[in-house]
């Protein structure tokens, strides 16, 4: 199995403690930058397999355009203010767990669509990424 690779942009605590969470896992090579220049440096050698960046940078950087160059790069804004972590695509999932992202990360946009399709044939076994204890959920 071949390493995926993350990176982080921002410096906010909530993108601190992802982080922390997915450098736990053995499959991520994971980077953290704290300001735009340092992400387009490692990004000119290589696009990551996933971006995750702190909302309130979005607008200090070029991620749009970078997504519009890119349409495979998978991107996880976090958004603190409304506890939720948006995929770039348009699908939102609010109050997701450090798990569920590890999840998105680990498979992409398969773990959403997977998502959708049991949420039309809902079984017992069917995992939900949205709805977990509130004890788990990001702060």
């Amino acid at each position: 199995m071949s390493l995926r690779t993350v990176l982080l942009y921002g410096r906010s605590l909530l993108l601190s403690g992802v982080a922390a969470s997915l450098e736990q896992c053995p499959a991520l090579r994971v980077t953290r930058v704290a300001t735009w220049a340092q992400a387009r440096r490692l990004i000119a050698g290589g696009l990551p397999d996933v971006l995750i960046l702190d909302m309130a940078n979005a607008r200090d950087s070029h991620v749009l355009s970078l997504l519009l160059t890119n349409p495979a790069l998978l991107m996880i804004g976090l958004d603190p203010d409304r506890n939720r972590a948006v995929l770039v695509s348009g699908r939102e999932a609010q109050s997701l767990t450090v798990n569920q992202i590890l999840e998105i990360v680990q498979r992409g946009d398969a773990a959403l669509q997977a998502r959708s399709s049991s949420a039309a044939q809902p079984s017992a076994d069917s995992e939900s990424l949205i709805k977990d204890p509130p004890e788990e959920t990001i702060p």
